[in-house]
Parts: C-alpha cells; structure tokens; sequence
C-alpha cells in the first residue's frame, strides 16, 4: 500500500480540473498539503491543519490593533472612547495614506473574521461531538467575552474620563458592563453554537457537507449575492460601521456559513482562491478606486447614505472579493507549519483582548511626546504587543486565566 501512494500521489497532481496547476510555483506544494490532510472516513473528508486560516486570523486581529491605534491618533479618537494623541505637527500625507489605507480595509476587514470562524468551527466539528463542539467554543470564546464585558471593558472605559480630568468617583459614577472591541465575539459565538445545534439534530449534515462538491466559482457567486442582497436591504447608513450596523448580524451569519461551506469543499476551495488570487485583487482595486472619492466627500459632508443601490451592490461585492483575494494569498504564502507564524497565532487573541486598554494609558502616559503621527502609531502598537505579550507570558503559566484569555491548556502559549 505504501509502495502504491507515489502513484496515487502523481495521479491526484495531474488533476488540472480539481486542482489546476496554473504555474504558480508555490501551488505544488499547496497540492501536496492538500493531498496529504485528505483522508476519508465515512465519505467524509478530513483535511490536516489549514495553516493558512490560522495566519489569516491572526492578520485579521493584527490589523484590528492598527486600526484602533490609528484612531486613537486622529482627531475623531474621542469619539470612540479612546485617548486622543493627537501631535500637534500637521501630517497632510500621513492623514491622506493612512486614510485611502482604511477606506480599502474597513469594508472587510471584520467580515473576515466571521468567514475564517466559519471555517475552524467546521475542522473542529471533524474531531468532536456536537456537545463537545459547544462545549470547547464556550470556553474559548464565551470565558474572554464574558472576562471582557466585566472586566476589560469596564477598566477601559475607566481611563478616558480618568484621562479627561474627571475624578475617581466621576469616572466610576459611569462604569457599565460593556464588550468593548471584544463585541464581535457576541455574534460568533451564538453563530458556532447554532451550527453545532444543527450537527445534534441532523447528524448527517457533516456527511451530506462533505460529499457535496459545488464549484468554488458557484460557491463565491452564492456567497456574494447573498451580501448584495443583505445590504440591500438593510441599506446600513454607514456600511464600514460594524459594531452598530443593522446589516452585521446577517452579513456576519452569512460569512460564517460561506465559511463552512469553502472548509467542507475540501481543499478545492482553497487552490481556486489561490489560482484567482491575483486577478481577485485587481476587480477589488478597480471597485475601490471609484468609491474612494465619494467616501471622503461622505464623511466630509456627514451624508453616510450610499447614493443609489449601484453603490451598495459594489461595495458588497467588493468586500466579498477582497475576502477571497486574502484567502488566496494567504494560501500561497503560508503553506506550512513556521514557528514564528505558530507563535504569533497563539499570541495575538491574548494581545487583542488587552491591547485597548493598554493603548489608553500609553496615550494618557505619552499624549504630550510625540512629534508626528507615524511616530506615535509606531510607539503605541510596539507598546501594545510588547505589554500584551509580556502579560501573556504571565497568565499562560495560571490554568484558569488561560481559559479567561483564550488559550489552551496545553503548550507554551495555547493557541
């Protein structure tokens, strides 16, 4: 049997039409991983470790970080609840590149994270029951939403009256259990245990999943026009406005399942989005580049409302689209296990459930410091990783806070 695997190896290569070779050098090797988690049991596919999910989240929660220390630097900071470090040095190109930078990613960037849940939640499922399925994201998921509600959110929102100039019992006077930039896991968490709902009541649909086999074309197609159809609906006055938006809760129930759906087509899904990559990123850019004027006018005028329905259906598709470039890319470059890949994966959810508050007392610290804007976000997201990570280091060595901040029980960091 072993002898025989060199064999079906070249046979499973030469398959143009399932996984197309399309002369990318990295694709080979894509193939092969690929080849090598794909097992059967029961009709039903198991893929090894996607690595690639893991670095995408880990990206997602990266610039998450970068974007609220950009906002903390920008004269609207306030409004979010954050310190303001604001220098007083006018920085007109800093302001105009850092902007054109978040008008391309704020229609995507917290979409991302339902899709690539999505996904974990269906190679998790592979290896559990139903019970154990909601069990495990109860821990992972429910313990830091509800350590962030009481504790992290609270203790944020403490230090911006604090910083303000208000007294002790002023600022407490205002305490209220909040979520704070842990809210979307108020929405993942009953996405994940819906589905694992569904596994208990219908046991064949993980069996059913993984013997279908639509298209990856079909599969984005469907996806997409569910978001168009979503958002235009909903009509969100601001569509970048995840936390408040009327559009997130279905729009972030639709990537979630989409992101199901792309794990359970096996690794088809993923050589597609890697071929397309490329091609993906250019319609992504030609849509960004016509809406890029009309944000800037939006926010300026303070008329949030897209014109027409022309303007939802583009900027739905081109999330969608940006969505599946990162997915491509990101299955190009990170083929493998690497350790600094693994390290950062297990270190950026515990990084990001403390990075705002320590981002609040940096600024409180150093508001009269920085000379320019590029210095400042440069010092508050170096202090940010290098507190969070040292704090990390610490609760990694307590059972129980390692549960509060994510973590696994096992392995130095817990990932």
């Amino acid at each position: 049997m072993l002898a025989d695997t060199p064999r079906k190896f070249c046979v499973f290569l030469r398959s143009r039409r399932r996984f197309p070779t399309h002369g990318h050098r990295n694709l080979p090797a894509l193939r092969y991983a690929a080849y090598q988690g794909h097992r059967t049991a029961g009709g039903q596919r198991v893929q090894a470790r996607r690595h690639d999910i893991d670095a995408l989240r880990a990206i997602a929660l990266f610039l998450l970080i970068l974007y609220h220390a950009w906002v903390s630097i920008m004269p609207f900071g306030a409004q979010f609840g954050m310190v303001a470090t604001v220098p007083a040095t006018p920085a007109p190109v800093f302001d105009a590149v850092s902007s054109l930078l978040g008008i391309l990613l704020n229609i995507w960037r917290i979409p991302i994270l339902f899709l690539v849940s999505g996904m974990a939640v269906w190679f998790l499922a592979a290896r559990r029951s139903p019970g154990a399925l909601a069990r495990e994201r109860v821990v992972r998921l429910g313990l830091p939403l509800l350590f962030g509600w009481l504790v992290v959110g609270p203790g944020t929102a403490l230090i911006f009256p604090l910083s303000a100039g208000a007294t002790v019992p002023e600022a407490l006077a205002t305490l209220r259990p909040n979520a704070a930039h842990l809210w979307f896991l108020k929405l993942i968490l009953p996405y994940a245990l819906a589905f694992a709902l569904l596994l208990a009541v219908w046991p064949g649909v993980r069996a059913r999943l993984s013997v279908w086999d639509p298209p990856p074309p079909v599969i984005f197609a469907v996806w997409t026009a569910g978001l168009v159809l979503i958002t235009l609906v909903t009509r969100p006055a601001n569509f970048e406005a995840w936390f408040s938006g009327p559009h997130t809760p279905v729009f972030g129930a639709l990537c979630f399942g989409a992101g199901v759906v792309m794990a359970a087509s096996g690794p088809r899904f993923q050589a597609w989005s890697a071929r397309w990559a490329p091609w993906l990123a250019a319609v992504a850019l030609l849509l960004y580049i016509p809406r890029v004027p009309y944000t800037v006018a939006k926010f300026q005028a303070g008329t949030l409302l897209y014109p027409d329905l022309l303007f939802y259906t583009a900027v739905a598709v081109e999330s969608a689209v940006w969505m599946t470039a990162a997915l491509g890319f990101s299955a190009r470059v990170f083929r493998g296990p690497r350790r600094w890949v693994s390290a950062a994966v297990a270190a950026v959810f515990p990084v990001y459930i403390l990075h705002w508050p320590v981002q609040n007392l940096t600024a409180w610290a150093l508001r009269d410091v920085f000379d320019s804007k590029a210095q400042a976000l440069a010092v508050l997201v170096a202090v940010e990783l290098a507190v969070g990570c040292c704090l990390c280091r610490a609760v990694a060595r307590v059972g129980v806070l390692r549960r509060v901040f994510g973590m696994r029980v096992r392995g130095a960091w817990g990932g």
